[in-house]
């Protein structure tokens, strides 16, 4: 008799127990779909782990927290691609602001990116003249490429900017072109891709002040930018910076419209798993 009603008191204990954690359960769960409901997304993953972690045994409510944490998700991806695309309607008006200011190239058999840039710094308008030219790509990166025309080579695979008292050496590049036509020798060293060390920007910021550019070879050759190229280089960095920004805003937009398919593949799996 004694082992029947110890028992019972024991059954009793257990199912008191279960209906204490499932009701635990159910507050995680409420919790969390008011914080989905107020966008307090980070908050309601963190109802939902506590909830697995507190509430093990409570299978059906874990089961709930796991279509609830979908929900979730997709509603941060919604928001997410929702935010770029407002975004990405401030950037585009920004760029057609500015877009008159440039050139675009782009030859289709041989290009896959066109390029932006300045009218002054055409090459054919700049045969035999020492100076940098900048252009910049679809995705917003720049490359600076400094020409030097003389009698004779000097080999330079870096330069030095100057303001005032304040200088920028480039890296040493590694994409020079030297050739020679009509006994004079041209060189041309790349900086391609951003790889300047920051010369483009130093330019963009001392735009308005003298700047002396040296050419670091065998022998070091110095000239002063004319104002035109130090507005041309100012003016494509400006644009490098916001072309970047909308290439990054694409980036994070595809990457959320992938997240949101993978989420959506998983539910549909879910689903038919439980129709089963």
């Amino acid at each position: 008799m004694k082992r029947v009603i110890y028992a019972f008191v024991l059954a009793s204990v257990l199912m008191s127990c279960g209906k204490s954690v499932q009701k635990e359960a159910e507050r995680y769960l409420e919790a969390a779909r008011v914080d989905l409901e107020n966008g307090q997304y980070a908050s309601a993953k963190l109802r939902i782990d506590s909830l697995k972690v507190k509430c093990p045994k409570a299978f059906d409510a874990r089961k709930a927290a796991i279509r609830l944490m979908q929900d979730i998700e997709t509603a941060e991806q919604l928001r997410s691609i929702s935010y770029q695309d407002s975004v990405m309607v401030l950037l585009q008006q920004q760029f057609e602001q500015i877009r008159s200011r440039y050139r675009y190239e782009k030859d289709e058999q041989y290009m896959d990116m066109g390029l932006f840039t300045i009218a002054s710094q055409a090459v054919d308008d700049n045969i035999g003249r020492n100076y940098l030219r900048a252009q910049v790509d679809e995705k917003g990166k720049m490359s600076l490429i400094s020409n030097f025309s003389a009698s004779a080579h000097i080999h330079h695979k870096s330069i030095r900017v100057t303001s005032g008292e304040t200088y920028l050496d480039s890296p040493v590049s590694d994409d020079v072109y030297e050739f020679k036509d009509l006994d004079i020798c041209y060189e041309k060293c790349n900086f391609t891709a951003g790889l300047d060390g920051g010369v483009a920007q130093f330019i963009a910021m001392n735009s308005s002040s003298p700047i002396v550019v040296t050419l670091k070879g065998e022998r070091s050759v110095e000239y002063s930018m004319t104002s035109q190229d130090r507005k041309a280089i100012a003016q494509l960095y400006e644009l490098s910076l916001l072309l970047n920004s909308i290439n990054e805003c694409n980036e994070v937009r595809a990457e959320a419209e992938r997240k949101l398919e993978f989420i959506q593949n998983n539910r549909q799996k879910s689903d038919a798993a439980l129709a089963q």
